[in-house]
């Protein structure tokens, strides 16, 4: 699927895995999430082989926010709380603030005690991404993986994210798949693939 695939991704930086379907960006992100252990080559952490690392431990260390996250028929609260049961609501409040949720939050009648719909149809697809990033914020990893996480966004929400994201490179490596160029233009370093190779590498301008 992949083939001679070389990069280096360094601390506190934002980084963009870009390509068309079938590229093969989902299966550099399983490789980084141990989810493949059948490839020849090494993937290092912290010059560390990830194979020596125990696979829940390694995991503990990566958020993934997902294209279509998952938010359970619960409260936002309760939902947020999922990820570290001993978040206090000053440290939920500040990851909403952060993920750019905490005003469509404070406008609800029940602020973060509103119920979320089993279908998740009293949220909109952009606040249901916020929430989830917000989600990853409060696991309070050293890596967050965005997976296609802003394609099926407006605008506005897209705006939103992006500027959480700025935000999250000053602590965190951020790591973003996406089809575009569009929302990864001021990434510290762009990785184009196409057909399992990588084409092109560097910063937008490059």
């Amino acid at each position: 699927i992949i083939e001679n695939i070389n990069f280096t991704i360094e601390p506190n930086t934002k980084n963009a895995i870009v390509g068309q379907s079938g590229a093969g960006k989902s299966t550099i992100f399983k490789l980084l999430l141990k989810e493949y252990d059948n490839y020849t080559g090494t993937i290092k952490f912290d010059n560390n082989n990830i194979q020596d690392f125990n696979e829940k431990s390694f995991r503990n260390s990566i958020s993934i926010v997902n294209q279509e996250p998952i938010l359970f028929n619960m409260s936002i609260r309760e939902n947020l709380l999922m990820v570290n049961e001993n978040a206090t609501i000053q440290d939920i409040k500040c990851a909403c603030k952060l993920a750019n949720i905490e005003d469509f939050i404070e406008k609800l009648p029940n602020k973060y005690d509103e119920l979320i719909n089993e279908n998740n149809n009293n949220i909109s697809v952009g606040q249901k991404q916020r929430i989830a990033i917000a989600r990853a914020i409060l696991r309070d990893t050293p890596i967050i993986l965005f997976d296609e996480a802003t394609s099926a966004l407006d605008n506005y929400s897209k705006s939103k994210i992006e500027e959480t994201i700025n935000e999250l490179a000053k602590t965190k490596t951020i790591i973003l798949i996406a089809h575009s160029l569009e929302i990864v233009k001021d990434f510290d370093n762009i990785i184009m693939i196409n057909n399992g190779k990588i084409v092109e590498q560097g910063k937008h301008n490059d």
